[in-house]
This record gives structure tokens, C-alpha cells and sequence, in this order.
């Protein structure tokens, strides 16, 4: 029998439907020919701000409390999504993704919620903040990964109005359920 997991969370920026849709559609464009094993389904398209692990829904319920009231003086805001990128070795990426203008304020949210994460006894990614949007997993041709999908050549903006907490079910698609929604002032 097969042992139930306790689901894992994060914080991030919400992605807007008809920005899902549109980066949906140029990944669906490409996918034939860029084999990676997993593109991402678009409901799942997200900035991750924070990745918490297990938690309990009493302490998350206490983040969040306090997660809306450190936010309630920050403004909506444009956020530019500008090419592609890969993390992991360049012939065969572990990581597709679409990159983000460095906004200030994308920055400013995230150190935030980082800082509320450490006072409740998360620890933080180390790594320098690198906002992005996965678009597929794992490279799987059998030829190397020589170049970049023509997916964001123009340029798309949108205006950041929320973010989420996110529970992960690895096991369903999509794989992220926003179970709290935390609105930027507009």
C-alpha cells in the first residue's frame, strides 16, 4: 500500500489566464521539436517567490496573516517576460524557462515573503533570486541542446496584481492548487 505524502507549499506570483494561454500556445508551437520530457501544463505557470517544503495549515494559516499585512502597502505593478533560458548543463538542460525583466518590486515581494518564511522556520533558497516561468523539464533528445526555442522573441507584459500559496499534487495535472491568494494593492 502505497503511503499517503504530506503535501509540499511555495509562495509565488500568479500568472493571469490569458498569459497562461498565450505562453501555452508558443510552447505548443515548438514542443515537437525541442524533447523535453515534461512541458509544463499552463495552469501551473508561475514566479516562484519561495518554496516551503511540509508545512502545517495552522502555520501557513500564521504566515499568511502576516504575509498580508507586510503586503498591504505594495502596489500592483508590469512585469516583462523577455526569452528563454535553461539551468543545467547547456547540451542538456535540466530546465526551459522564460525569463523575467528584474522589476524591483518582484524583488522587494520576495524578500518579504522570504523573510516571513525564515521567521517561521523555513529556510531560505540561498541562491541568488532568479525570477523566471518554467516552461519544460528534463531534455531528453537524443542529440544535444543546441539552441533556444523561438518561443518569447516579442516581448509580453502584465501587471502583477496577486500572488498565491501553492500546494503541490505531483500525482495530478496541474500539478499546483492555490489554496490562498493574497491581492496587491491596484
Amino acid at each position: 500500500m502505497m503511503e499517503k505524502r504530506n503535501p509540499h507549499y511555495f509562495y509565488a506570483i500568479s500568472i493571469p489566464r490569458n498569459i497562461q494561454l498565450i505562453i501555452k500556445q508558443k510552447c505548443l508551437a515548438v514542443e515537437a521539436d525541442y524533447p523535453f520530457k515534461d512541458w509544463v501544463h499552463e495552469c501551473d505557470y508561475h514566479i516562484t517567490l519561495a518554496f516551503l517544503g511540509g508545512a502545517s495549515l495552522e502555520v501557513l494559516d500564521e504566515m499568511n496573516r502576516v504575509i498580508v499585512n507586510d503586503l498591504k502597502n505594495i502596489s500592483s505593478f508590469t512585469l516583462y517576460l523577455e526569452g528563454v533560458q535553461t539551468f543545467g548543463l547547456k547540451e542538456r538542460p535540466r530546465i526551459l524557462w522564460c525569463d523575467i525583466h528584474k522589476e524591483k518590486q518582484l524583488h522587494e515581494i520576495q524578500s518579504i515573503v522570504n523573510q516571513v518564511c525564515e521567521k517561521y522556520g523555513f529556510s531560505r533558497d540561498r541562491r541568488n533570486f532568479t525570477p523566471h516561468i518554467t516552461l519544460a523539464k528534463k531534455w531528453q533528445g537524443e542529440n544535444q541542446f543546441t539552441h533556444f526555442p523561438p518561443i518569447m522573441e516579442t516581448p509580453l507584459s502584465f501587471e502583477a496584481t496577486e500572488l498565491g500559496l501553492y500546494e503541490v499534487n505531483t500525482e495530478s495535472k496541474p500539478k499546483y492548487k492555490r489554496i490562498a491568494t493574497f491581492s496587491l494593492k491596484s
